[in-house]
């Protein structure tokens, strides 16, 4: 998928997407996402995790997309070992970035809730779905 959406004949980035068919006739797809931002959705409707009513189970495929950045995916390289993890937190915030963006220019940047949204959508297109519906926790009911 593309890594900037402004260029979409540009640089790419690769997402993992797991899937959870439905147990019965299925009636549509319900993609997750946990929030965070940052959570890893992987795992979300495991049973650990988000438990789904039986009769959304049953006629819902259940799907997640690992965020962008994460490590299942095209991983954003931070070196912040370096940074101190005391004094005011927009510093630190701000010296994470620049740290992201010395190692992988221009990516930090495309880490968005609205290229979290273009993602989805993109992979509601490659699945072939003309809707999906979305389950969000935390930062992800935004999208």
């Amino acid at each position: 998928m593309p890594r900037d959406y402004s260029d979409p004949e540009g640089a790419t980035i690769s997402l993992t997407v797991s899937r959870v068919p439905a147990t019965g006739e299925r009636r549509g797809v319900i993609a997750g996402n946990p929030g965070g931002p940052g959570g890893d959705a992987l795992g979300m409707f495991s049973d650990e995790a988000v438990r789904m009513p039986t009769a959304v189970r049953e006629h819902f495929d259940l799907i997640a997309v690992e965020p962008r950045g994460l490590a299942w995916g095209t991983p954003l390289n931070c070196n912040v070992a370096d940074i101190p993890m005391t004094g005011l937190l927009s510093g630190q915030v701000g010296a994470m970035y620049a740290s992201c963006e010395a190692n992988e220019p221009g990516y930090a940047a495309t880490i968005t809730t609205e290229n979290t949204a273009r993602d989805l959508n993109h992979v509601r297109d490659v699945l072939g779905q003309d809707v999906m519906h979305l389950y969000g926790l935390s930062y992800g009911t935004d999208l």
